[in-house]
């Protein structure tokens, strides 16, 4: 998994550069995860855990990494959208605590980052890349479309933007 690989990198050379505004902003990023999380609001807590990560990855100031996390990231916070979305509107107290235990593994990384020890945060990475690897495994393998998750009610399509532009 690029993330597994490349995220560690990221935060360990991003967590040289962050200072006492940086780790504020890093905070009121995982604040709003957590308040979308208690309005029910999936999608926004999707938008703030990646914009947690993707300021993480920006602070390496390495611009290769960077382009990556552009390039694989998003299609992935869409993909989880409609996985995780579905599961979401089908069992909210479930999800719920599922969320719940995201941010903490979130909070657990913005930790370690404060600590500046690199050896630290690989771990924290580790247990939320390991979860994110288990999450694909659970996926079910039938061919049947009506298993195939839709997004939420009322989010938008990926692809939305194209068909206004007649692309």
């Amino acid at each position: 998994m690029i993330q597994t690989a490349l995220e560690p990198i990221a935060a360990a050379t991003a967590c040289k550069r962050l200072t006492s505004a940086h780790f504020r902003t890093l905070e009121r990023l995982l604040e709003q995860t957590q308040q979308a999380i208690a309005r029910g609001d999936f999608t926004s807590f999707l938008r703030h855990d990646l914009r947690f990560h993707s300021w993480i990855w920006q602070m390496s100031h390495i611009s290769t990494l960077n382009r990556l996390f552009e390039l694989v990231f998003p299609p992935r916070y869409v993909f989880l959208l409609a996985w995780e979305g579905s599961r979401f509107s089908e069992n909210p107290p479930e999800a719920e605590a599922a969320f719940r235990k995201h941010i903490e593994r979130d909070l657990d990384l913005l930790a370690k980052l404060k600590a500046r020890d690199p050896v630290m945060i690989k771990h924290a990475l580790e247990r939320i890349t390991g979860r994110n690897r288990q999450a694909v495994a659970d996926l079910p393998t039938e061919q049947d479309p009506s298993k195939i998750p839709q997004p939420p009610a009322g989010s938008e399509s990926p692809n939305s933007d194209l068909a206004e532009s007649g692309s």
